[in-house]
């Protein structure tokens, strides 16, 4: 059997605009996904990161997701 592990789409996440928490991020129970927020001086710049030492490869980030950036694969 494959094991499937989490996958962003960056083009169809929009946390990179917002700047705000992610829903995925949000609803995974092991604290696997963080917004990482970074100043570069031409203004916030954020993005989201997988923690894979943490990450139980269950899915429900999958699902939380309304935009469908995160899969599955």
């Amino acid at each position: 059997m494959r094991t499937k592990m989490p996958w962003i789409d960056v083009e169809r996440c929009d946390v990179a605009e917002r700047c705000e928490d992610c829903k995925a991020a949000r609803f995974c129970r092991h604290g696997a996904f963080q917004v990482i927020r970074s100043d570069n001086g031409s203004g916030a710049a954020c993005r989201v990161a997988i923690d894979f030492e943490k990450c139980r490869l269950c899915g429900e980030c999958s699902h939380a997701c309304d935009l469908g950036a995160v899969k599955m694969v």
